[in-house]
C-alpha cells in the first residue's frame, strides 16, 4: 500500500562544485543538505546528491573557525541541528527563515571591519520546506533562482544584473523574491518552488569572473546539475586564477503535493491553479532599515541582444 504522506515533498538533484585556496583567516566551506567538506576535501570538491524529502538544507560559506573539518566543531553542529529542524519540526519556513539567519551568523561570524588582504566572511543558505524556499546572504555571496530561461536573485545582490532572460527578453518583477536586509542579513521572501527551477549558491567572484550572460548560457544549455556546477567553476577558474571559487546547483525535479495518494491535508495545494500562478509569500525580516539601506538590484542599463560566439 502506498504511504500516504502528510506534507508536500520536493525531488531534488544537487551537485557542489569547489575550487578553493588555503587561507589563514578564514575556511571557505559547504553543507550539502548533511555533508559537510570533509579534509581530504580542503582545496576542492564535486559532489553530488539527490533525494525527495520534506525539507532539504543548503549552504557556502568562509568560516572563521578553520577547525570546521573536526568531529567536535561547534560549526558542524549548528548545521546539522538545523537540518534536523527543518526535516522534523512542524514549524512552517516562516520561523525557520529566523534560524537560517541565525545559523548565517554562528556559521559565517559577524561582520568586521574590512582590512586589505583579509579575506572576509560569507554566508549563502538555502532552505527548501514543504515545496517553499528561503535564503539568506551575508558578506560577498550570491542565491539565484533560476527559472523560465531567467535569474532571479533570492537575496540582494552587490552586482549590477540586466532585467533580461537568456534570449533577451525584459523580465518583470525581477526583484520580487527579494526581501530586504535586516543589520547585516539579506533575506529572501519565501516562495513556492516549480518542477524545473534551479536554485544557485555561490560566492561573489564566481559571478563576478563569470558574469550574468555566461551563467544563464550555461544553465540553459546544462540540463545536468553536476555538468552545470563544473563547467561554473571552471569558466570561472579560467578568469580568476588566485580566489576561491565554490557553487552549489540544484535543480528542482519534481514537486509532490500533500494529496498525490490521499485527501490528507491539502496544505499548500488547496486550488487547482498551476503552480507558476502561486504568488511569492513575502516575509518581513524581524528588524527591517529604512529603505536607503535596503540592499536591491540597481535598475538595469541595457538588455542583452543577440550574441555570436
Amino acid at each position: 500500500m502506498a504511504k500516504i504522506s502528510r506534507f508536500a515533498t520536493t525531488r531534488i538533484a544537487a551537485s557542489l562544485n569547489a575550487d578553493l585556496r588555503p587561507d589563514e583567516n578564514v575556511k571557505d566551506s559547504f553543507y550539502l543538505d548533511g555533508r559537510i567538506a570533509r579534509k581530504r576535501e580542503k582545496l576542492g570538491a564535486d559532489i553530488t546528491s539527490s533525494g525527495e524529502d520534506r525539507g532539504f538544507f543548503y549552504a557556502i560559506f568562509a568560516t572563521h573557525d578553520l577547525n570546521i573539518d573536526t568531529p567536535d566543531s561547534d560549526t558542524i553542529s549548528t548545521l546539522h541541528n538545523l537540518t534536523e529542524t527543518i526535516k522534523t519540526s512542524n514549524d512552517k519556513i516562516d520561523n525557520e527563515i529566523n534560524d537560517l539567519a541565525d545559523c548565517a551568523v554562528e556559521v559565517g561570524g559577524r561582520a568586521t571591519i574590512a582590512r586589505e588582504g583579509v579575506r572576509q566572511s560569507y554566508f549563502a543558505g538555502i532552505i527548501v520546506k514543504e515545496a517553499e524556499i528561503a535564503a539568506v546572504t551575508t558578506g560577498g555571496a550570491c542565491t539565484f533562482l533560476y527559472r523560465n530561461n531567467a535569474l532571479y536573485p533570492l537575496t540582494g545582490c552587490d552586482i549590477d544584473l540586466v532585467n533580461a532572460d537568456y534570449h533577451g527578453n525584459a523580465i518583470e518583477n525581477m526583484n520580487d523574491f527579494s526581501a530586504g536586509v535586516a543589520g547585516t542579513i539579506r533575506y529572501s521572501n519565501i516562495a513556492q518552488l516549480q518542477a524545473g527551477d534551479v536554485l544557485i549558491l555561490c560566492n561573489k567572484e564566481v559571478l563576478e569572473a563569470l558574469g550574468q550572460r555566461d551563467l544563464l548560457k550555461i544553465l540553459y544549455n546544462y540540463d545536468d546539475c553536476g555538468d552545470a556546477a563544473a563547467e561554473i567553476i571552471d569558466r570561472a577558474r579560467s578568469v580568476n586564477e588566485a580566489e576561491p571559487l565554490q557553487a552549489i546547483i540544484a535543480s528542482v525535479e519534481e514537486v509532490i503535493p500533500a494529496d498525490r495518494t490521499g485527501k490528507i491535508n491539502l496544505g499548500l495545494f488547496q486550488s487547482q491553479k498551476d503552480l507558476s500562478e502561486q504568488e511569492t509569500t513575502r516575509y518581513e525580516p524581524i528588524k527591517t532599515e529604512t529603505k536607503d539601506d535596503m540592499l536591491t538590484v540597481q535598475p538595469p542599463k541595457e538588455e542583452f541582444g543577440e550574441q555570436t560566439e
